[in-house]
C-alpha cells in the first residue's frame, strides 16, 4: 500500500468490481460487507490494519475486522459484536486457549 500505491488501487478496485458483479449476479457469496481476517500475529496485521483503515477513510460501509486469525475464529466458541461507528461492525473472536 505504502510502497506500491498504484498496484494498491488496482487490487483495492478490482476487490470492488468482484463484489459487484457478485452482488449482480444475486451469489450466495455476495454481499455489502467486506471482513478483513488477518493472520492473529499483530506484527503482521499491522498491514492489514492500514488497508481496513483506507476503506474507512473512503467511508465504505460495512467493513470489519475479525481479529485472531483464522484458527481464532475457528476456534472460538466466543465471539462478541462491537460496533466502531453505526455503519460498520468489528467482530472480535477470542484466540483458542492451549492446554
Amino acid at each position: 500500500m505504502l510502497q506500491s500505491p498504484a498496484e494498491f488501487s488496482t487490487a483495492v478496485q478490482a476487490l470492488c468490481a468482484t463484489q459487484r458483479q457478485a452482488i449482480a449476479a444475486d451469489s450466495l457469496a455476495s454481499g455489502e460487507h467486506l471482513c478483513f481476517i488477518g493472520s492473529g500475529r499483530e506484527e503482521e496485521d499491522q498491514y492489514m490494519y492500514m488497508v481496513v483503515a483506507n476503506f474507512l477513510q473512503k467511508n465504505t460501509q460495512y467493513v470489519s475486522v475479525a481479529r485472531g486469525g483464522y484458527a481464532g475464529i475457528k476456534g472460538s466458541s466466543n465471539i462478541s459484536y462491537g460496533f466502531t461507528n453505526p455503519n460498520n461492525v468489528q467482530i472480535t473472536a477470542d484466540p483458542p486457549t492451549h492446554p
